[in-house]
């Protein structure tokens, strides 16, 4: 009779572990797995952010790009031709190889996919417009560059879009503060008036 005695109370202990085992796991899982969703979330808005300000940039590219091309005079400007093809390739070289473009344009993990289809959709249009002489821009690649002005105002909305959403979480998260220290309020009330009754009686 002892041994069956102690052999459930083994199985019990075994048992227990094992449950306490399993439940590590699982908290564990769901622990990583916000986290994954968290960061998630900030790599979407940080390649959102990047995304806007790269647009941003190439519409500025261009307008200094036509403003000196305005300027140019065969022979006796101030730049030659070539060189202000060299230069503008350069400059769109140094953001191609530039790690913040090569995480969040050219290897993308965006979210949804029409996040990803534009950032893949921006890529293609930077890397015509990088192997395109920047004196030909607005006579063969006004499509692409009219992309990047195309998406400011998207970009800005879902940028916007991005900040609304934090300012929303934490109105949230000060609501649910705010209702815990409703609850304890009167609950501590309630303690007082359940004790002041106990007293009375």
């Amino acid at each position: 009779m002892d041994l069956t005695l102690g052999i459930w109370i083994l199985f019990a202990v075994i048992l227990f572990f094992f449950i306490v085992w399993i439940s590590y796991q699982y908290i564990k899982d769901k622990r990583n797995k916000r986290k994954l969703r968290v960061q998630m979330v900030e790599f979407n808005k940080n390649a959102t952010v990047y995304a806007y300000e790269l647009c941003v940039k190439m519409n500025e590219l261009f307008a200094l790009n036509n403003k000196t091309l305005s300027e140019f005079v065969p022979s006796i400007g101030k730049y030659s031709m070539g060189e202000i093809n060299k230069h503008t390739r350069n400059i769109m070289l140094a953001i191609y190889k530039s790690p913040e473009y090569v995480e969040f344009i050219r290897n993308s993990a965006a979210e949804d996919n029409e996040t990803l289809r534009l950032f893949v959709a921006i890529d293609e249009n930077f890397k015509a417009l990088r192997d395109l002489n920047a004196n030909l821009w607005d006579k063969k690649a006004s499509i692409f560059t009219g992309f990047f002005n195309k998406n400011i105002d998207n970009l800005r909305n879902r940028v916007e879009k991005y900040n609304q959403t934090e300012i929303d979480s934490l109105l949230r998260d000060e609501n649910i503060i705010r209702e815990q220290m409703q609850e304890v309020y009167y609950n501590e009330f309630e303690k007082h008036e359940q004790t002041q009754q106990i007293d009375s009686n």
